[in-house]
């Protein structure tokens, strides 16, 4: 089985980058063919086209923030990939993993790419699931999300901060722009069943 790969080739400068990706992909589903009666496998990759996902206008006539062309748009990654791979190990129970990479993106308010901070960290997260199915009707299942616990961000928001007096204290005189992140879910598990009535 073979990857298509037009995408890479209008990818200009990042083309090295996501022809990796797509081998990756490739390796990673040929290993499938083997047992491809017990392996499901589905993936899907989305790249920001240079031309296609950057703001292309300016600020307003006060001038606060200068936006030129070809500065990216904030929160839009230039890359997102997601593959999902199952395994029927029995007839009855079932073993899936589901791989997401999200790359860097900048936060929102740095419109011209300029903030100190630089982008927000891309991240990979890695989750798992299995299902057994007891009887046709009944079925239990776990799953756990985040595998690795990884700390991660996904969001972020230019912003200030008013709470630059002493131990953290309230200080409206004298804010601090800062970059503020939300971070992501950390590991968590899950347990349950399925029950469907005849």
């Amino acid at each position: 089985m073979r990857f298509d790969r037009p995408v890479a080739a209008r990818i200009g400068d990042d083309a090295p980058r996501e022809r990796q990706i797509a081998d990756l992909l490739e390796r990673l589903i040929s290993l499938c063919v083997e047992h491809v009666d017990r392996i499901g496998a589905s993936a899907s990759v989305a790249i920001a086209h240079p031309h296609e996902f950057r703001v292309l206008s300016s600020a307003d006539a006060n001038g606060n923030i200068t936006v030129r062309p070809g500065d990216h748009i904030p929160s839009v990654p230039a890359t997102t990939v997601k593959l999902r791979l199952d395994y029927a190990a029995t007839a009855k129970w079932r073993i899936g993993t589901n791989l997401t990479w999200r790359g860097s993106v900048y936060a929102q308010g740095d419109e011209n790419n300029q903030d100190v901070n630089g982008m927000i960290c891309g991240y990979l997260l890695i989750d798992m699931d299995t299902a057994y199915q007891v009887t046709k009707q009944l079925q239990v299942f776990a799953s756990v999300s985040n595998l690795l616990d990884k700390r991660y961000a996904s969001f972020g928001a230019l912003g200030e901060n008013f709470f630059t007096g002493p131990g953290g204290t309230f200080n409206g005189a004298n804010t601090v722009n800062e970059q503020f992140v939300g971070p992501g879910a950390p590991r968590s598990f899950w347990v349950g069943m399925r029950y469907a009535w005849k």
